[in-house]
Parts: C-alpha cells; sequence; structure tokens
C-alpha cells in the first residue's frame, strides 16, 4: 500500500484474517510522520518506506525506493500471493514485472477512486490511474468496496474474480466493544473521520443550543482538520458561545476510537458532496458500519444513494439537514434507543461483518495459489 495501513481499517482487518492462512505477511507501506504501528501477530512482518514530499524530487525519491523495496521482496521471498491496495502500488507492480518477471497469484483491492479532474497533469496519480488499467488483465481477483464504483473500470478486460467487499468492521476487534447506554442527562452526536465540509456540522450547529425529551443536544467531532476549516468552526463555536455544546478533539488511533464514539449516543455519516467517492460510499464508508457495529443509531443523507442502501436499516434515520427533520430523527432515536441499538449490533454480528465477506475471497485465493503452484 502506497500509505500508512493504520489509515485503512479494511487492510488492518485483512491483515489478521490472512496472518491466520499464511506462514508469512509481508506488509509493504509508506509511513508519515508520527507513525504507530499497531501490534499484528508475529508472522506478519512490516516494511516501511518514509514518505519525502516536499518538492518532486522528494516525491519521485519516494516511490523509487517503494519499487526497490517492492522488486527486492519479491525476489527475495517469493510470495506467493500479492495483494495490492491502490494504484500506485499496481502501478510499482507493473514496473517490477518489466524487471523481474514471475507469476504470482495477484489481488488488487482498488480502496480509493482516481478521479483526474482533480489530479496534477503528470503527478505520480496521473501515471498510476493509466498504469492501473494495464494491470487489470494480469489480475487474479479485483474487489472494491461498491458496486458503483466497479462500473467505472472496463471489466472485459479482466478475467478474474470480480466482487464488491464492503468496508464492514472485524468481528475479531468491535465484538469486544460494549454497547452504548442511553442518557438521562445528554444526547451526543458524533462524527468520526476527516472532519471537513459537507457533513452536517454548521446545520447542527445552528440549532445549538436546544434541548430535545429535555436533555441538551450536544455535538462531538474526532479526527483529523485542516486549519482552515478548524477555524472556521471555531470562530462560530465563539460567536455563539457553544464551547458547552461542541467538542473538537484530536485523532486518536482505530483501536481506542469505538471506545470514544461507544461514550456518544448518535452517529453522524451525513455526506452532501457529489464527488464520485462521497456518491458511492453506499458499503464503502467505514464510519457507517462502525456505528453498526458498536450499536450506536446514525442520521444519513437523505438522497436516493443513500436510501438504497441504508433506508432498510431501522437504525439509521434520513435527514434532509433542516432544523425539522434533524431534531424530529434524534428524537425519534432516542425515543427507543435501547431497541435501536440492539437491532444494529445483532446485524453486524451476523451479516455485516468483515469476516464474512473477506474470507470465501482468501479462501478463493488459496485455491488459485494451489492451482497454479501444485501445493498441498
Amino acid at each position: 500500500m502506497y500509505n500508512e495501513v493504520d489509515f485503512y481499517p479494511p487492510t488492518k482487518n485483512a491483515i489478521h484474517l490472512l496472518a491466520a492462512k499464511f506462514k508469512r505477511i509481508l506488509v509493504l507501506e509508506v509511513i508519515n510522520e508520527g507513525h504507530i504501528d499497531e501490534g499484528y501477530p508475529q508472522n506478519v512482518i512490516t516494511h516501511s518506506i518514509f514518505r519525502r514530499a516536499q518538492s518532486f524530487k522528494d516525491r519521485l525519491k519516494t516511490f523509487t525506493d517503494f519499487t526497490k523495496e517492492y522488486t527486492r521482496l519479491r525476489k527475495k521471498e517469493k510470495p506467493h500471493l500479492i495483494l495490492l491496495y491502490d494504484s500506485v502500488a499496481t502501478m510499482t507492480c507493473w514496473f517490477s514485472q518489466l524487471v523481474y518477471k514471475k507469476r504470482e497469484v495477484y489481488w488488487y483491492h482498488n480502496h480509493d477512486v482516481i478521479e483526474m479532474k482533480i489530479v496534477r497533469p503528470f503527478s505520480l496519480l496521473y501515471f498510476a490511474y493509466y498504469l492501473e488499467r494495464k494491470v487489470l488483465p494480469n489480475l487474479d481477483i479485483f474487489t472494491i468496496p461498491s458496486a458503483e464504483r466497479m462500473a467505472l473500470y472496463k471489466m472485459h478486460n479482466l478475467n478474474g474474480i470480480q466482487k464488491v467487499l464492503p468496508n464492514y468492521p472485524s468481528l475479531r476487534f468491535y465484538s469486544e466493544v460494549p454497547l452504548p447506554q442511553k442518557s438521562d442527562d445528554e444526547i451526543v452526536l458524533i462524527y468520526q473521520g476527516t472532519v471537513s465540509g459537507g457533513h452536517g456540522f454548521e446545520e447542527i450547529m445552528e440549532l445549538l443550543p436546544c434541548t430535545i425529551n429535555n436533555k441538551p443536544l450536544r455535538l462531538r467531532l474526532i479526527g483529523s482538520i485542516n486549519a482552515t476549516y478548524d477555524a472556521k468552526l471555531r470562530e462560530i463555536i465563539d460567536h455563539n458561545k457553544l464551547h458547552n455544546e461542541v467538542t473538537i478533539l484530536d485523532k486518536v488511533t482505530y483501536q481506542k476510537l469505538p471506545y470514544i464514539t461507544r461514550e456518544c449516543h448518535i452517529g453522524l455519516a451525513i455526506y452532501t458532496k457529489k464527488d464520485v467517492m462521497n456518491a458511492t460510499l453506499g458499503t464503502a464508508s467505514n464510519k457507517i458500519y462502525e456505528y453498526t457495529a458498536i450499536g450506536l443509531p446514525f442520521l444519513y443523507f437523505d438522497n436516493p444513494h443513500f436510501t438504497e442502501y441504508l433506508g432498510k436499516m431501522e437504525w439509521a434515520f434520513p435527514t434532509d439537514l433542516t432544523a425539522a427533520s434533524i431534531l424530529q430523527a434524534v428524537q425519534r432515536i432516542d425515543n427507543e434507543y435501547d431497541r435501536l441499538s440492539r437491532l444494529a449490533r445483532n446485524e453486524f454480528l451476523s451479516e455485516r461483518n468483515y469476516e464474512k465477506v473477506f474470507t470465501p475471497l482468501m479462501d478463493a485465493a488459496l485455491d488459485l495459489i494451489h492451482t497454479k503452484t501444485n501445493l498441498n
């Protein structure tokens, strides 16, 4: 992965599941300053390239180091399965094949679609977009987190397995998180993830301070935030004296996050932007299914895409971000909190967990390995 694995929970989940089936797992990633290496099983060996990004020369050096290390590991370790997690990794694979030809089992899981209209010409992502397509015919397995994103690829070029692999959380971790508890003192809305515009924060802040069922409504945001948007939100907080109602928290590790989230009562999974990534999040949003796993009812944006995927979930409530729809949804959730929370958790335990969707594909990969290498 041409990024930090810790930023991508489904990839971390896959590593743990693969480690139970394979003798050794080699993880090659690009890390940033302040990197946290979460614990993996003993048979997982991590190789990290430090990201240099100050200049074009630095970025090229990072990519070159990544590609060299990838080729070195292929030659030395002779892996049976290579699992690629982004378009830059597929470009590295393509270059490596030119130098060191070998036919392993290739599985590409595309976690983010490249939108060329926002890509800088002749950048790393610019070339990755085109070379990614060249790798497709050589793949044995291609997975993507939503069906809508599958349609963006010319799948007639791929002869291998093609499947949607939703970004569900893992039973290994989330089944241990206690259910949230309804509070008699307050109702706390939480958003976890990158804090930016288009998620309904400002519309909710316009309602504050307010009470629902005689309980004050509060807003908690946790995750990365850029300086400009942070200043904008804090200006709203200061101007309207919302210091008791709104809290902005720094991001925490993936292991700590659910224990903070469960202390709140209602999740925010509102996406109003119309770009490709935001318009194809039905099964690709981590937070939607992490809220479900915790047993946290949540609000989502009322449009046809999200209604198709979430409309039948009793613990998911649509809002068009008008004051009336937000307040009504929050009140309905609070009125039936315990029942909705149990429904969400049971859905996670029985259906929407990573083990259920990943294990069949892992077994298919093992079958391909045995077929190609005649392993017993």
